[in-house]
């Protein structure tokens, strides 16, 4: 394939892939095989993948980015979990930007540590990255199986007893925990915690190394290469949930291998075809939100206050627009499908904002 259909063949394919998966992961209808605690919430896996590769197709000078865009999403985070009450005794530290950012600090750190200097150019070095990779998941894996956890033992894959809850609730606090997951009606863990950062260095890894192999022309048929390698990794993740469950609260190893097998084998499926005429129409509504992830994340959660918040109705019942929302729509369908209409007509609403940036090209980027 040449060149000049190769770049956006995948850049394509990364658009549609983080849009569609964004516009899933807003109404929570992708399940998961998650074996225990926890919900349907796949924007954690796909961002750091896709944006890793992005940064390896584009080319940005990654020693003066790592720094200030990790330090600008971090910041992101937190003041998302602080609006709109700007409660800072309470308010959650953990989040899905700051673990983006994080993760892109700590392999971008170490991609910059292996890579080789040729004048003035850095060249990423593949096998200490796919050494990292396969460090980053063994080691996460014996210390949650191995390594007992004080006063509680070992393995512990559980949101009270496991290795990530136990140093989240020492070093950052249940008040500062995310709130509407608790256990037995205790707030007990975080499903964005510190420790568990770690095995999710090896999505963006994984990303990195399918930036590399795609953009030096290891193979000749990527997409192929990343159906396989992709139906490899969710097959062997599968097959050894015995010895460490796939739990995406807790992110363990076969969970970070599963959702990373996903991932390749959804981009490389998605290579080919995003670029034909006709399923790049029908992709198109998946293309402006993947052509502006961060800003959709963003207005996602501005909005979810709104909507929530006690505005309608009357000061002696007073009530939500969710509440009424999904009200009036179960007069039409059951009471599931009304909820499922209520999320899709608040997509929509931020459909169309994406729609009116996308005709202006206003794009957020950090």
């Amino acid at each position: 394939m040449s060149d000049e259909r190769r770049g956006p063949m995948v850049v394509g394919a990364l658009t549609v892939f983080t849009g569609a998966v964004l516009f899933l992961a807003a109404g929570d209808v992708i399940p998961l095989p998650d074996t225990t605690f926890g919900g349907p919430r796949w924007l954690g896996p796909v961002t750091p993948f896709g944006g890793v590769l992005l940064m390896d197709q584009m080319g940005v000078p990654l020693p003066g980015w790592l720094f200030s865009w990790h330090i600008l999403l971090i910041a992101i985070g937190l003041f998302l979990n602080l609006y709109p009450h700007f409660d800072f005794a309470t308010f959650r530290i953990p989040g899905v930007l700051q673990r983006i950012g994080l993760c892109y600090m700590l392999v971008g750190v170490f991609m910059l540590l292996t890579a080789r200097i040729d004048g003035t150019r850095l060249l990423f070095r593949f096998r200490p990255l796919v050494a990292a990779a396969v460090v980053v998941v063994i080691s996460y894996w014996l210390l949650l199986y191995f390594v007992p956890v004080p006063g509680f033992g070992a393995p512990r894959f559980d949101p009270v007893g496991s290795w990530p809850s136990v140093i989240d609730r020492a070093f950052i606090g249940v008040q500062h925990f995310f709130p509407y997951w608790p256990v037995d009606g205790q707030v007990v863990f975080d499903p964005e915690g510190i420790l568990s950062t770690w095995p999710s260095c090896f999505n963006v890894l994984l990303g990195a190394l399918a930036g590399l192999t795609y953009i030096r022309g290891t193979v000749a048929r990527p997409e192929i290469t990343f159906i396989g390698a992709g139906a490899v990794m969710m097959v062997l993740s599968v097959l050894l949930a015995g010895l460490c469950p796939l739990i995406k609260n807790l992110w363990t190893s076969t969970f970070a291998v599963w959702s990373g097998g996903f991932a390749l084998a959804l981009l490389g499926a998605l290579m080919p075809v995003s670029v034909r005429p006709i399923v790049r129409r029908a992709l198109w509504p998946a293309r402006i939100f993947g052509e502006n992830p961060l800003l959709a994340y963003i207005l996602v959660f501005l909005a979810a206050p709104l909507i929530d918040a006690q505005w309608l109705g009357t000061p002696e019942a007073p009530t939500t627009l969710r509440n009424s929302g999904q009200a009036w729509f179960s007069t039409l369908v059951e009471p599931r499908a009304a909820s499922l209409l209520f999320a899709l007509c608040g997509i929509g609403l931020i459909f169309l904002v994406l729609l009116v940036c996308h005709r202006k090209r206003w794009i957020l980027k950090l």
